[in-house]
């Protein structure tokens, strides 16, 4: 290890977004050794994790607590298991699952576009931020029962312009629960924006 390596592991570290162990600022991916062994046994078919223990905790801190570096790392991991789970990548664009005004200001910003951003770069495909909009403030999805969650959602998406039209989508968003988020902005993706199709995809998935 180089000079420069050291003094640069001693001043600015990586840090594992699971346990915050310090590592080698060049790695890629920021999760040692001993947290990506244990986080295998939360891999899911509908999304590439479990929403437990410190999967859980690491996407609360990425989503209320600014930490918003988890995006590379998460994203890196999601482009990662689009990879080996698909035959063929061929998605044209990524697209997040939007915040309402109010609550990106009060947030100032969103994960799910952080994180299709890097997951569009990573896959070489276009991420459009603009085209799916949340028209309508609702209530919080994870304080209300599943029957409620879809009439919560209902006209709650709209599209904007004419960017996605004959567009293969790769919905993004950091958790699924019910799928009642996701399933309504497919909805609009496909009637209003006329998508050519949509694909979720989530970094986590609530075990209900």
């Amino acid at each position: 290890m180089s000079l420069k390596t050291q003094i640069a592991n001693i001043f600015f570290p990586a840090r594992c977004v699971f346990c915050d162990e310090a590592m080698d600022y060049r790695t890629l991916y920021c999760i040692c050794d001993a947290c990506n062994i244990e986080i295998k046994s939360y891999y899911t078919a509908e999304g590439c994790f479990l929403f437990l223990d410190k999967i859980r905790s690491a996407v609360l801190r990425m989503k209320f607590a600014k930490a918003t570096d988890y995006a590379r790392t998460f994203g890196l991991t999601m482009a990662a298991q689009l990879k080996l789970r698909l035959d063929k990548i061929d998605f044209d664009v990524a697209v997040p699952v939007p915040l309402s005004k109010k609550r990106f200001e009060k947030r100032g910003y969103n994960q799910s576009a952080l994180l299709a951003k890097v997951i569009a770069k990573e896959l070489n495909i276009d991420f459009d931020e603009r085209s799916l909009i949340k028209i309508k403030e609702t209530e919080i999805q994870s304080k209300l029962h599943e029957r409620e969650r879809a009439k919560n959602l209902k006209g709650a998406f709209a599209i904007k312009g004419d960017n996605l039209r004959g567009k293969r989508v790769l919905l993004i968003d950091d958790v699924r629960t019910t799928g009642a988020t996701l399933d309504e902005c497919a909805n609009t993706l496909l009637k209003k924006g006329k998508a050519k199709s949509v694909f979720p995809w989530v970094f986590a998935r609530v075990d209900t």
